[in-house]
């Protein structure tokens, strides 16, 4: 078996975690897990809902529902958990709920919410339209979903950086979270007029702590997260 080697640092008051071996399995990873394919949803030929674009994302509900969103064909197609098609809702075009190039989606217990980079569309489990937003910032994706707040990663151009922020539902602004670790990647390259667009990295939240990830140096950073609360009347 191989040597865990994670190992928990901190640089400029950051903490970092940091992978300097093969993991628990080492090199004879592919002997201990296996996978087995239990569903496959997709055709290169055939029903038009079975063909899909090259940019899809997915997302599942608690009854294990899946919903892919196709974002080359601007729509989102539900299907259940046998892959018996259901439903699709979306189309090309900037009206409500319709779709110029969606990024993402998120399923909430009674909502889908598909995100464009400067607008958030509604819709119910069932797939009827309820609303469209714009976002005051240029979102990449949907992180997390509360009743109140959308968390979402910003599409971050001309910047060195990966960073977050915090919505209303109605796309307003509450505060970004911007992390500058991206400039070590900038600086070790060496190219001063270089512009990173997201770069590859990644940001998520478990249990209200910010993860981001920076592939390109094997690292991941973590935050505390403090949800946005509106203030009181007294503040």
């Amino acid at each position: 078996m191989g040597q865990n080697k994670w190992q928990l640092e901190r640089r400029n008051s950051y903490p970092r975690i940091r992978n300097k071996g093969n993991g628990i399995y080492g090199k004879d990873i592919k002997k201990k897990i296996s996978f087995k394919e239990i569903l496959s949803i997709g055709v290169e030929e055939g029903l038009d809902y079975l063909m899909f674009g090259n940019n899809i994302k997915i997302d599942v509900d608690n009854d294990q529902n899946i919903y892919v969103l196709d974002s080359q064909n601007s729509r989102v197609l539900k299907f259940d958990k046998n892959g018996k098609f259901l439903w699709q809702v979306g189309r090309k075009g900037q009206g409500p709920g319709e779709f110029g190039f969606a990024e993402d989606l998120i399923i909430t217990e009674n909502e889908l919410i598909v995100a464009e980079s400067t607008r958030i569309h509604y819709f119910d489990k069932n797939g009827n339209f309820k609303k469209t937003y714009r976002v005051e910032k240029p979102i990449k994706d949907i992180i997390a979903c509360s009743d109140n707040q959308i968390i979402a990663s910003l599409l971050i151009t001309g910047q060195v950086g990966v960073g977050c922020a915090f919505f209303t539902k109605e796309g307003k602004l509450i505060r970004i979270f911007k992390s500058q670790l991206g400039k070590k990647i900038f600086e070790d390259r060496g190219k001063g007029k270089a512009k990173l667009i997201w770069g590859g990295g990644y940001v998520n939240i478990f249990k209200n702590n910010i993860y981001i990830c920076l592939p390109e140096k094997y690292e991941i950073h973590a935050y505390t997260c403090l949800l946005y609360t509106s203030p009181s009347p007294r503040d």
